[in-house]
């Protein structure tokens, strides 16, 4: 008897390892969703940003790293490339996939004044966007640290169990 219940605690927590390995995994791939590195658009304070191009012709871009990204700072997301912030689209129009945060597997169309989402895909047309969330502010952050605090506090019924077969261990 007392084998038994030795070998059912063994399996649960090499269970329960096994359900951590996969969980981190699963956290890794969601982080590498996020782009490291955004193209901030650098323009004179003599030009008018709110044009409905992409970019004005004394637009620079430069690539940064999107940690160094602010709330407020334009950004210039390509065709093919991950949207690397939150943010709202000043100019340009795209469809993007969302399905990494939504599940909806067809693109959504994007537009001036629209949201994006950091971690989706611009599939179409260059977006113009201005960073409204970065860091942990985002919902991946969230998602991650939700992750992270359900890993580090045992269920209700793990407890329950740890208390019952205690004394028989």
């Amino acid at each position: 008897m007392q084998v038994m219940l030795l070998g059912f605690v063994l399996l649960g927590r090499s269970l329960e390892g096994r359900a951590r390995i996969t969980a981190s995994s699963n956290m890794n791939e969601l982080l590498s969703l996020i782009s490291t590195q955004s193209r901030l658009v650098i323009t004179s304070s003599e030009s008018d940003s709110s044009d409905d191009a992409v970019l004005c012709s004394d637009a620079i871009c430069v690539e940064v790293p999107t940690d160094n990204i602010c709330v407020g700072d334009p950004l210039l997301v390509l065709p093919g490339e991950t949207i690397p912030v939150y943010g709202r689209v000043l100019a340009g129009r795209s469809v993007v996939d969302e399905s990494m945060l939504t599940g909806e597997s067809l693109p959504v169309f994007k537009d001036e004044g629209f949201t994006v989402s950091a971690g989706t895909i611009n599939w179409d047309g260059p977006l113009r966007i201005e960073a409204s969330s970065t860091g942990s502010n985002s919902i991946i952050s969230k998602i991650v640290q939700m992750i992270e605090d359900a890993q580090g506090c045992e269920a209700p019924a793990q407890r329950l169990a740890d208390a019952i077969a205690g004394p028989f261990v």
